[in-house]
């Protein structure tokens, strides 16, 4: 029997940050894959018989490439981190060969060697734990590993056409690596590595088609399998919608808020009606400049949010531009997630935090 250790995955990405659906999986989703697997050799224990008129040797079966399909259903928590439940079907078709010595009449031993198919199928039934790195360049790498119980069915055929079968549950893990491209927010394609590991299998019943039922299959299967598929990730509900857009005047009629729907920076309906506002007020207070402070809620990295204040604030100024004031008279200041309206943990989107701060002096 071989005792191999679970092949360990690791890996360091620096990521980009990227708008949209480029952002980490969040949400329920469901996924299919379809691919090929590479199952190593299992060991016959004993691997020696000797019985009337013959002695000889059983090799270890080896495997064709097969073919594997599976089905997942999971959770991103909008962190990198991913819960899944899977279901995989794995096919191998395999060759094992008996060879030795008969004993002849009268003369010497004659050679022989046979070889009987040996066909491997399973199931296995994972719960995988994974992470998903930021973005490189739109690919999503991940990472993780998975344990569960797979249901392992061997059969072997004589060159006589004789048929034994015999199956066997055990503890399954595996270690996966993988890359995830979203086409839309919804919609990705998924391609992926599993080194797939049943532990402490037996096929006791397949003794009875060995030469003199002098061996039985005792091992571990280790399995390689690469597959590639869809995943549809379902939206999540929309957030509730803004307040109504308020009027903050630390001095009467001289400032302004506008907010902003989350990770956007074009202009609501109601902020339009807001800078109408200011441009009448603009026109009647004989003003001298308008500064635009720009900012974010908490939710998505510092670096990113900076721009997004900073796009919300030229989105503003642009309004106000259209409306006939003049650019020289607008500054401009990005702050990103600082100074939050309401305080919050980070990483939650808070609808009164997204907003650009407008000042007439």
């Amino acid at each position: 029997m071989r005792n191999r250790s679970l092949l360990l995955v690791s890996a360091a990405v620096i990521g980009l940050s990227l708008p949209a659906q480029a952002q980490q999986a969040e949400g329920f989703y469901i996924e299919g894959q379809g691919g090929v697997n590479w199952l190593e050799d299992i060991d016959i224990e004993p691997n020696r018989f000797v019985i009337s008129g013959a002695r000889g040797v059983i090799g270890s079966p080896t495997f064709d490439a097969g073919w594997a399909a599976s089905g997942q259903v999971g959770y991103g928590f909008g962190n990198g981190l991913i819960l899944e439940g899977e279901v995989t079907y794995r096919s191998n078709d395999g060759d094992l060969n008996v060879s030795g010595f008969r004993t002849a009449t009268g003369g010497p031993d004659v050679r022989f060697s046979d070889n009987y198919d040996f066909d491997v199928d399973s199931w296995a039934f994972m719960v995988n734990a994974l992470y998903e790195f930021n973005p490189v360049a739109g690919v999503h790498p991940y990472v993780g590993a998975g344990i569960g119980a797979a249901i392992v069915d061997a059969e072997l055929r004589t060159p006589g056409g004789f048929e034994v079968s015999d199956d066997d549950t055990g503890f399954a893990a595996q270690a996966i690596a993988g890359l995830r491209v979203p086409f839309t927010p919804q919609l990705s394609a998924v391609v992926d590595y599993r080194f797939f590991n049943v532990f402490d299998l037996e096929f006791n019943g397949l003794s009875s088609g060995l030469p003199g039922g002098a061996g039985v299959v005792q091992d571990d299967l280790q399995n390689h399998t690469v597959m590639a598929g869809l995943r549809y990730t379902f939206a999540p509900p929309p957030p509730p919608p803004p307040p109504p857009a308020p009027i903050v005047a630390p001095v009467a009629e001289t400032a302004f808020i506008v907010f902003f729907d989350w990770d956007r920076a074009d202009l609501t309906p109601e902020a339009n009606l807001v800078l109408d506002d200011v441009v009448v007020v603009a026109n009647q207070s004989g003003y001298a400049s308008i500064r635009l402070d720009g900012y974010t809620d908490l939710s998505g990295s510092a670096q990113y949010n900076l721009g997004l204040s900073e796009r919300r604030a030229n989105s503003v100024a642009n309004g106000l531009i259209a409306r006939g004031i003049a650019p020289d008279e607008i500054v401009i200041r990005a702050f990103g997630e600082e100074n939050p309206l309401v305080p919050t943990p980070d990483g939650v989107r808070e609808p009164q935090n997204r907003r650009v701060e407008i000042f007439l002096t």
